[in-house]
């Protein structure tokens, strides 16, 4: 339900000029207040409440927030990015902590490091742009140079280097001629600078989605083709240039692919079938081995999966199919118990936040927002917080 309608709109979102306003303050409605955590760090900080944590209806005191999640709003709102947090009991927009991007409310936002929000610019420069985090408030505040411009290009799809390997590089697709722009970050600051060879030829191919492996050896991209092929690159761990992986493309026929955090397996789903696949990944080179490829099914058919952090579980989603939960060890993957998660109600375009702890996704038909709390040891998942009251695309971004 990704693909097509979404790669559309990217190609039809007309440039416009950009204006950023980020809106941060100390204090807000019903005695919520605010750490003293500087903005751009992943400690310290957080929100608390005198009184209760912002939002619609909102009467309880949420207490510290372990999440931030950034979304584009609907109702008039579609070129801001807002800022909700999450608690131990509510999940609420916080008032005022909203960032205009003009046109740019399609394609990847991703967060780096739990610094630096990343996103494709559509107002012109066809490139990145970034902002900095503020754990204090939510806040988001445009990375100096920021929009950063790739001409001729589209940016639309955007995966970076994990956080475990110091965040060093963000990947970019451009839909338009298939190339891969490559980006050092820099830590401090989260500045874009192209590295050398940058853009990296594919013509002919439009990734509708990127994905490194926990090992930041590898790139995988699945085409927005009806083919389904995977591409794969090594990732030079000096430089960030990328080199094809041996036998690449691989012809697979998938919509959605995850990858281990090990970088041993590739995980793929086909939307609309009833089985998830696990594909060897060849050590050091980065081959899938698609001989030894093993299927596991599902209970419905569904339209993609995500992997725990840990790489320990593996879910299942769909809009109008329960979540289901796997125990993944080895390459294998068994149903959790509980699994089907029938009684919660049905998430798709699912993402974890960094720990683990919380998954985010979609409910369909009225795309509200909805979070599911995930035990990082045993799977299970339960869902102790009320859903975000708003609507949202399936473009968002959480953060610890």
């Amino acid at each position: 339900m990704k693909y097509a309608t979404r790669i559309f709109s990217m190609l039809v979102v007309a440039a416009a000029f950009l204006t950023l306003a980020a809106c941060g303050q100390k204090t807000n409605c019903n005695g919520i207040s605010f750490g003293t955590g500087g903005g751009g760090s992943s400690s310290g900080g957080g929100v608390s409440s005198g009184g209760s944590v912002c939002g619609p209806g909102s009467n309880n005191n949420g207490g510290s927030a372990s999440d931030f999640f950034f979304y584009h709003g609907s109702n008039g709102s579609n070129n801001a990015i807002n800022t909700a947090a999450l608690t131990a009991t509510t999940f609420q927009v916080l008032p005022g902590i909203s960032t205009n991007v003009g046109n740019s409310t399609v394609g990847s936002m991703i967060v780096v490091n739990k610094k630096f929000l990343y996103l494709p610019d559509q107002n012109g420069s066809g490139g990145v742009m970034g902002f900095s985090i503020n754990h204090s408030s939510g806040a988001l505040t445009a990375i100096p140079g920021s929009p950063f411009a790739v001409s001729p290009s589209q940016i639309t799809t955007l995966a970076a280097d994990p956080d475990a390997n110091g965040g060093r590089f963000l990947f970019a697709a451009d839909f338009t001629s298939g190339d891969f722009v490559v980006f050092t970050i820099d830590s401090a600051t989260g500045v874009l600078t192209p590295v050398t060879g940058s853009p990296f030829s594919n013509p002919g191919f439009a990734a509708n989605s990127l994905h490194v492996d926990g090992t930041g050896n590898y790139l995988y991209a699945n085409a927005g083709t009806t083919t389904g092929d995977v591409f794969g690159y090594l990732i030079d761990q000096n430089t960030g240039a990328l080199s094809p992986i041996p036998g690449s493309p691989f012809a697979m026929l998938v919509t959605s692919v995850q990858v281990d955090p090990t970088g041993t397996f590739l995980l793929t789903a086909e939307g609309g079938t009833s089985q998830i696949n696990v594909v060897p990944i060849e050590a050091g080179t980065g081959t899938l081995l698609l001989g030894s490829t093993t299927s596991y099914p599902t209970a419905d058919p569904i339209d993609g999966i995500v992997i725990h952090p840990s790489g320990k579980f593996v879910y299942a989603f769909g809009g109008k199919v329960a979540l289901e939960g796997f125990q993944f060890t080895a390459g294998a993957l068994t149903q959790l118990s509980g699994s089907p998660f029938s009684s919660l109600p049905f998430l798709t375009d699912c993402q974890f936040d960094q720990d683990g702890t919380a998954l985010f996704g979609i409910k369909i038909p009225t795309s509200l927002v909805g979070v599911r709390k995930v035990d990082p040891q045993s799977g299970a998942v339960s869902a102790p917080v009320p859903d975000l009251g708003v609507a949202a695309s399936p473009y968002f971004a959480a953060t610890n």
